[in-house]
C-alpha cells in the first residue's frame, strides 16, 4: 500500500528496483510501469539464501532468480521488467543523471551497501522524483539514509518504509 501511494505521487514511468529478490515489491512497480507505458529495471545479486522464509519456502529448491521470473510471468509483468544480476551501484553508471523517476532500495541492508547505493543512484533521479526503500528500522538503512539526506526531511511511513522527494 505504501509503495502504491508513493508511486501515485510520482510522475513518470522509469523505475529502479534494487534488491528485487522474488518480486514482492516489483509487482507493484511493474503494474504502475505497465499502466504508464514504462519500464522497471530490477537489479539483484541473486546469491539466494539458505534460511527458510515464511513467505517463500520454495526458494530452497528453486533458485530465487528463476522464481522471480516465474512470479513476474504469472502476473503478466515480465514484459516491462529489465532484470539484471549484479551489484546495484555498479549498474547505476548505465543511466544518465536526471533520467529516473522512482528508485526503490531494498537490497543489502548493511550501512556500507546502502550508502553506496544512495551515492550511485541519487544523481540519476529527476527533480520531482522519489527515492524510497524498505526496512528503515534496520540500523544500517536508517544510518545511511539519515547521513545521506541531512538537509532533507526523511519521511518514515507505515510498513517500515522511508522516502525522499528530490526537489
Amino acid at each position: 500500500k505504501v509503495l502504491e501511494e508513493l508511486l501515485n505521487n510520482t510522475k513518470g514511468n522509469i523505475f529502479i528496483d534494487l534488491g528485487c529478490f522474488i518480486g514482492g515489491f516489483t509487482q507493484v512497480l511493474g503494474k504502475v510501469a505497465k499502466e504508464r507505458g514504462g519500464k522497471v529495471y530490477s537489479i539483484d545479486l541473486y546469491k539466494g539464501t539458505q534460511t527458510p522464509l515464511d513467505f517463500c519456502m520454495e526458494h530452497l529448491r528453486h533458485p530465487c532468480k528463476e522464481y522471480f521470473i516465474e512470479n513476474m510471468n504469472s502476473v503478466g509483468l515480465m514484459d516491462v521488467i529489465d532484470l539484471h544480476e549484479g551489484c546495484s551501484w555498479e549498474f547505476a553508471s548505465r543511466f544518465d543523471d536526471d533520467s529516473v523517476d522512482f528508485i526503490w532500495l531494498d537490497a543489502d541492508h548493511h550501512y556500507e551497501s546502502v550508502i553506496r547505493e544512495l551515492r550511485a543512484w541519487y544523481p540519476k533521479l529527476r527533480k520531482g522524483g522519489t527515492i524510497a526503500g524498505h526496512d528503515y528500522s534496520d540500523w544500517g538503512v536508517e544510518m545511511a539514509v539519515r547521513e545521506f539526506f541531512p538537509f532533507y526531511i526523511v519521511h518514515p511511513t507505515r510498513n517500515d518504509c522511508w522516502s525522499v522527494r528530490k526537489e
